[in-house]
């Protein structure tokens, strides 16, 4: 297989595939083992509050899948559901159906298909970051063994500025003071356990306040399926936590880390053997 690699997009492009064709996650997302997951995610969101004070509350669900986190806030509204409106983003049509009582938006997690200031709440649930992925083949793959480590570099500040660019975007949508309720498994990012002066570091210079940050233990079954998904979880730990909007002055912001974005990319791109980590991912993607 010889890939045509031409522009950094082309890299996010395959690593997007590779994650499509090869991932399920809609047996770990439907399984009753993450009831309780989707549950603490609303009551962390503060939506009964809102309703209660008046008014129709707009929620997204970013990666929303199959709309567990809408089931849930709607399972726990009870007769006071209609005052929520719920849009699922995700890429995949295939993941979205079934939705019932919500409405599914196709878009990517850096470019959603809403308007400026439309969301009281967002909801973003173990978010995936395709171009991660890529991080693990450049370290398997023996013959990279005297790169390996300037290619890491590189995917380390791509793969940074994708996650503040996803957070930014969130920001855009987001009514002034509305929040966004993030839950991740707890080894995020790349292996490491996520901590709250960690996740306090990644946003420090984004418009973005931690407000809570909680971890928990779920139910042991829930790491073998999230090993057939793909993640290589060691225990059924989970982080929650909610960042409130603080500002909305943004385009700078946007603006650097889409240059950071491009810049580690043709870096990447500039090491000698990039193509071959991207040609074993591609294959992957098609079972060779």
């Amino acid at each position: 297989m010889v890939l045509k690699i031409e522009q950094p997009d082309d890299i996010i492009r395959i690593a997007q595939e590779r994650y499509m064709k090869g991932t399920d996650f809609r047996r770990v997302s439907d399984s009753r083992e993450m009831r309780e997951f989707y549950d603490k995610q609303t009551e962390l969101s503060g939506v009964k509050g809102l309703v209660e004070s008046g008014g129709e509350v707009r929620i997204g669900d970013i990666a929303g899948g199959s709309g567990r986190q809408g089931d849930s806030v709607r399972r726990i509204l009870g007769d006071k559901a209609d005052s929520v409106k719920i849009d699922v983003f995700d890429i995949s049509v295939e993941a979205m159906k079934g939705l019932r009582g919500q409405n599914r938006i196709v878009s990517e997690t850096m470019h959603l298909k809403a308007a400026d200031g439309t969301y009281d709440i967002l909801f973003m649930n173990n978010v995936p970051v395709p171009l991660s992925s890529l991080e693990g083949y450049v370290r398997r793959m023996k013959e990279l063994e005297d790169k390996r480590d300037h290619m890491l570099e590189m995917l380390n500040l791509a793969v940074d500025s994708v996650v503040k660019l996803n957070l930014l975007e969130a920001v855009r949508v987001l009514k002034d003071d509305g929040v966004i309720v993030l839950g991740v498994d707890y080894g995020e990012p790349r292996g490491k356990p996520l901590s709250r002066e960690s996740l306090e570091k990644i946003v420090k210079d984004l418009p973005l306040k931690v407000e809570e940050f909680q971890i928990r233990k779920y139910d042991e079954k829930l790491v073998p399926m999230w090993r057939n998904y793909g993640s290589d979880i060691g225990k059924p730990k989970f982080v929650h936590a909610v960042l409130r909007k603080t500002g909305s002055d943004i385009s700078e912001l946007v603006a650097l880390d889409e240059q950071m974005l491009e810049f580690s990319l043709r870096q990447f791109m500039r090491i000698e053997g990039f193509d071959k980590a991207l040609e074993e991912m591609a294959k992957a993607k098609k079972g060779e």
